[in-house]
This record gives structure tokens, C-alpha cells and sequence, in this order.
């Protein structure tokens, strides 16, 4: 939240309103992303909740970011990415 910002109070609500497990579930019921709130699984049925990215078995096996791999490696990740691309820098 930017210091200053009008509305300041109200955004703060907001964001709490939404990342509560009750918001998340309803998103989440609709728009399969899966609820960064944990305590929402509660609330959604399991056969959509085994669908989601954030499930703990689908989770289990996902790609992981490494961000110390990918520091290496960035300049030419990027460079084959735009020579496939056709991008010119």
C-alpha cells in the first residue's frame, strides 16, 4: 500500500476480505487457481479441490522455481527464447 494513498484503510480491508478462506473458497469454486489461504480447502468440495494447483498431492509434484539456478542461466535463457521467438533485441 503506497503511504498516503487515499482509501488507505479501505484497500487494507479489502485485501483481508479477500485472502480469507470463505472469498478464496467462492473464487476458487469458480476459477480453478487454486486458494493461496490453506484454511479454504475446508470449504471447497474435493472434487473440484483434487483439481487444483495448490492441492497438497498436485502441489507434491509440481515444478518448483529455482531462483539460483535460473540466476546462472538468465542472459542465455533469454537469448534462445528471443532467437526462437524471433525477437530482435
Amino acid at each position: 500500500m503506497l503511504k498516503g494513498a487515499p482509501n488507505r484503510k479501505l484497500a487494507w480491508e479489502f485485501i483481508q476480505f479477500a485472502s480469507g478462506p470463505k472469498p478464496q473458497a467462492e473464487f476458487n469454486t469458480r476459477l480453478y487457481y487454486g486458494p493461496t489461504n490453506p484454511a479454504a480447502y475446508a470449504l471447497i468440495p474435493k472434487d473440484i479441490a483434487v483439481q487444483l494447483p495448490t492441492y497438497s498431492a498436485n502441489e507434491a509434484v509440481s515444478v518448483k522455481e529455482d531462483d539460483t539456478w535460473e540466476v546462472d542461466r538468465i542472459t542465455k535463457l533469454e537469448e534462445r527464447f528471443h532467437a526462437v521467438a524471433g525477437i530482435i533485441k
